[in-house]
């Protein structure tokens, strides 16, 4: 998708991409190569110069984690187990011995099929010490901020964010200049596909005020108490914004930048400036946040379509299977993105 938006882009051709909305289980189509969904800066504009702080109402629902990311952390949990890692392998031992059976050849960078059982069993192994070392952390006392760790490799990572693809140098630049009192968090994102080389948590682990917690952890109860979250593009940094969370991103057009108290980053220099600015220097006008929070969040929900399904898990974008009301729906917010009315966005 990414190398077709690129390409499109060049020519000045109109992109449609499929996508879910970050915060909700509705769907809606990204207009670029940053995946911003279609009409959200009109949308953004129009709300915020409408809205009446005094109606303003925030539910749990706002703050939840997306449906994907809830989807795979419970897939993961659900089949940690002899059986799911029986059924991993054979599914795969099988797609293998068919592919062998057609006379078909490995596509571009597939494992061979011992490589490939290895790693699903590692992965499993690796999962389950994670989940049986569970515990929580006592973390009530402490001022911190969290950045939970995105998955690599990662399509959206490597494309939108090109300038801020090396993990470990966007944690030195946050450990070296928080105050001494702080500690920075750090938390494996629960979806990983594989172990992370041992050097790259002994650096990590070299800190002396960085803290790292189980992937496992609550991560909605780590943002919401952090004193500033920080992200490359991921979604903790939608939802840590619309708790009135400052929160640091490291790409130049991450969506919630439209907000005051969400800052770009992109050099030690920059870090170190944003949260000086941060701890010592910002006051924030809370009727303002409050009424740019609910623009944001009402901007993502608009010009999207709640995803019809019927509780069967399927490998499409939308992780269930969809009916044909939802088809016909979506496709007639694909053509009305068209519209040379709303090209621009």
């Amino acid at each position: 998708t990414h190398l077709f938006s690129s390409v499109a882009k060049k020519y000045n051709i109109p992109v449609r991409s499929r996508m879910v909305t970050r915060l909700d289980s509705k769907a809606t189509w990204a207009v670029d190569f940053e995946s911003t969904p279609f009409g959200f800066h009109n949308s953004y504009r129009e709300k915020l110069n409408s809205t009446n702080v005094e109606d303003i109402r925030y539910t749990k629902k706002i703050l939840e984690r997306p449906l994907q990311g809830q989807m795979i952390q419970d897939k993961i949990l659900r089949e940690n187990n002899l059986f799911g890692l029986f059924s991993s392998l054979s599914k795969h031992l099988a797609r293998d011995v068919y592919r062998k059976m057609k006379g078909r050849k490995n596509i571009l960078g597939d494992y061979y099929t011992f490589q490939s059982l290895n790693h699903i069993f590692r992965t499993w192994k690796l999962r389950r010490k994670y989940i049986k070392n569970f515990k929580n952390n006592n973390i009530d006392d402490i001022s911190y901020v969290y950045y939970p760790l995105h998955l690599e490799p990662e399509s959206t990572l490597l494309s939108e964010s090109q300038s801020a693809d090396n993990q470990l140098i966007i944690i030195d630049w946050i450990a070296k200049v928080i105050p001494s009192s702080w500690r920075l968090i750090i938390k494996e994102h629960p979806g990983f596909s594989g172990p992370r080389s041992s050097a790259f948590w002994e650096i990590i682990n070299s800190y002396p005020n960085v803290l790292v917690v189980n992937p496992y952890e609550d991560s909605d109860y780590l943002y919401s108490n952090s004193r500033i979250t920080a992200t490359i593009n991921g979604t903790i940094g939608f939802q840590a914004s619309l708790q009135h969370i400052p929160v640091i991103s490291f790409q130049k057009k991450y969506l919630p930048l439209v907000m005051d108290h969400v800052y770009f980053a992109n050099s030690y220099d920059s870090v170190k400036d944003t949260i000086r600015k941060i701890v010592y220097e910002e006051n924030y006008n809370k009727d303002k946040m409050k009424r740019q929070c609910h623009a944001f969040y009402s901007a993502l929900k608009s010009n999207s379509i709640e995803i019809e399904r019927n509780g069967k898990s399927s490998g499409n974008t939308f992780g269930y299977r969809i009916g044909d009301k939802f088809i016909e729906k979506y496709i007639n917010l694909l053509i009305e993105s068209l519209d040379s009315k709303n090209q621009v966005n």
